[in-house]
C-alpha cells in the first residue's frame, strides 16, 4: 500500500510538473520584465509600449492571460505593434514602487500603453476582451502620432489639453487650462448663484 501511495505521490509530482512547464511554453506574447529595457527596445524599434500591471492573486489577471493574452490573434497584434512589459506590482522593490506610482496604479489588472518617453496614450482598468484590445491596437498608432506631433513644440492648445485629460494628466491638464484662458484660446465658462 505504502509503495502505491510513493508512486502516485511521484505520478502526480510529474503530471504537475509537465503541465505547469508546457505553461510556460504556450506564452505567445513576448514579454519583457525591465522597464529601461523596454523603453530602450521601443525606442530602436519605434514602437509604444504596452505595460500589463498584475498581481499573482488577481483572478481577472489570471483569466485575462488563459482568455487574450493566448489568442493568437492579440499575441501577434501585440508582438508587432508594442513592446510588451510585464510588471508584477507586489514585487517588493523601489523599481516597481516607482512605476505603480507613476501611472497611478490601484487595480488589476491595469492595461498601460505608453509612448517612449513614458507618456501614457491610453490607460485601460480591469479586464479587457479580445476584441476590444483588438480595437484599442488598431487606435494606438493614431494616438501615439497625435501626442507626438502636439507635443513637438512648447505652444499650448486645446489638443494638448484633450490629451492631458484622455491621459489622466490631470494637473497638467489644470494648468494648459488656465494658460489656455489667460491667451484667450477658449472662454471660460460662466456660473451663475442663485440667490
Amino acid at each position: 500500500m505504502k509503495n502505491i501511495f510513493i508512486i502516485s505521490f511521484t505520478a502526480l509530482l510529474l503530471l504537475l510538473s509537465c503541465n505547469k512547464n508546457s505553461n510556460k511554453n504556450i506564452e505567445l506574447i513576448n514579454w519583457e520584465t525591465n522597464y529601461n529595457r523596454a523603453l530602450e527596445k521601443a525606442a530602436k524599434e519605434n514602437k509604444a509600449i504596452m505595460i500589463d500591471f498584475y498581481t499573482d492573486w488577481c483572478t481577472i489577471c489570471k483569466i485575462m492571460e488563459t482568455n487574450v493574452y493566448l489568442d493568437k490573434n492579440v499575441a501577434s497584434n501585440i508582438n508587432y505593434n508594442f513592446v510588451p512589459l510585464k510588471i508584477n506590482a507586489e514585487y517588493n522593490d523601489e523599481n516597481i514602487k516607482f512605476l505603480t506610482n507613476k501611472y497611478n496604479i490601484s487595480a488589476f489588472p491595469t492595461t498601460v500603453l505608453i509612448n517612449t518617453n513614458g507618456f501614457i496614450i491610453k490607460k485601460i482598468l480591469g479586464y479587457i476582451d479580445t476584441n476590444d484590445l483588438l480595437e484599442e491596437i488598431t487606435n494606438i498608432e493614431i494616438k501615439r502620432e497625435n501626442i507626438n506631433r502636439e507635443f513637438a513644440n512648447n505652444n499650448p492648445s486645446i489638443e494638448k489639453l484633450k490629451i492631458y485629460i484622455d491621459s489622466e494628466y490631470y494637473k497638467e491638464a489644470a494648468e494648459m487650462y488656465d494658460v489656455l484662458i489667460k491667451e484667450n484660446k477658449i472662454e471660460k465658462k460662466k456660473t451663475y448663484q442663485h440667490i
